[in-house]
């Protein structure tokens, strides 16, 4: 059978897969079909006993998020799980405003996971109000009735699934039908519209950082750069004369066959003789 090695992948054997989740489900009798592809996705047929869970969030755009969006609609769960700033950026939230790294309890009211707690390995929380919370910011958010983003995307992943209770949250958020549709998208169905710029890849706290080292740069060569001056005059160890210079010249024309250029020389050199 073949394997990926993508990021959650329910076919990833490896640390940052998600095989074990996928596995587990199965044997609990819960079928868990995967769509690589937004074709493959369209022809699932998904009704009020489907979870739709999707990973690889970085290969989704408009073109790819609407359709998904309109034919999961009449799922009992969605699933989102990945960065916070890509979750914050699909589902239009306000910017994350913090982290978490280690063990975060639920804190909430949610029936589902209302009694576990989770280890976090440098998730990005989402600014909204939820479960596993961290300052303002949440790991666990229903950003609309039965659309659930998880931003602490390690507790899916064979790594870190069996640590504190990361599978009993996983399994609970996935397994709240009776079948899952798995859909890890491919960046090739997104249309060329959707690209992002290098900006809105990068860290809210990269861009100002990178202004500010351009004016530190600018301010160091400003302060540690040669002022210009007057030229001024050094004596060269060797005195040249002239005629060798002219003769030099001449050579370097004939070799490179310039005879326009030679001819050019010649002509202004003899206007200026008859001039005098």
């Amino acid at each position: 059978r073949v394997s990926y090695s993508d990021a959650l992948d329910p076919l990833n054997p490896r640390p940052s897969g998600a095989q074990a989740a996928a596995k587990v489900l199965q044997r609990h009798g819960v079928p868990v079909s995967i769509a690589r592809s937004q074709t493959q996705l369209l022809r699932q047929r998904i009704d009020a006993d489907t979870v739709v869970v999707v990973t690889s969030l970085h290969a989704l755009g408009p073109s790819t998020f609407e359709p998904l969006r309109r034919h999961s609609s009449k799922a009992k769960a969605q699933i989102y799980i990945g960065d916070g700033f890509l979750l914050t950026e699909l589902f239009e939230l306000g910017s994350p405003r913090g982290g978490a790294d280690g063990k975060v309890a639920a804190r909430c009211a949610t029936d589902l996971v209302t009694d576990l707690t989770l280890r976090a390995r440098a998730a990005i929380s989402i600014h909204d109000r939820g479960c596993f919370r961290v300052g303002g910011d949440s790991l666990l958010v229903e950003s609309e009735p039965r659309t659930w983003l998880l931003a602490a995307a390690n507790v899916a992943s064979n790594r870190d699934i069996t640590k504190a209770d990361n599978a009993a949250v996983t399994l609970r958020l996935l397994g709240q039908g009776t079948r899952v549709v798995w859909y890890v998208p491919d960046v090739r169905d997104t249309d060329p519209s959707d690209g992002r710029s290098l900006l809105a890849l990068l860290p809210r706290a990269v861009v100002p950082l990178v202004f500010l080292a351009g004016f530190v740069l600018v301010a160091f060569v400003l302060w540690r750069g040669r002022r210009f001056g007057p030229l001024v005059t050094e004596p060269i160890p060797v005195v040249v004369q002239a005629s060798e210079t002219t003769l030099a010249r001449g050579r370097l024309y004939e070799k490179s066959r310039d005879r326009e250029h030679a001819a050019g020389v010649l002509a202004n050199a003899t206007r200026e003789r008859l001039r005098v």
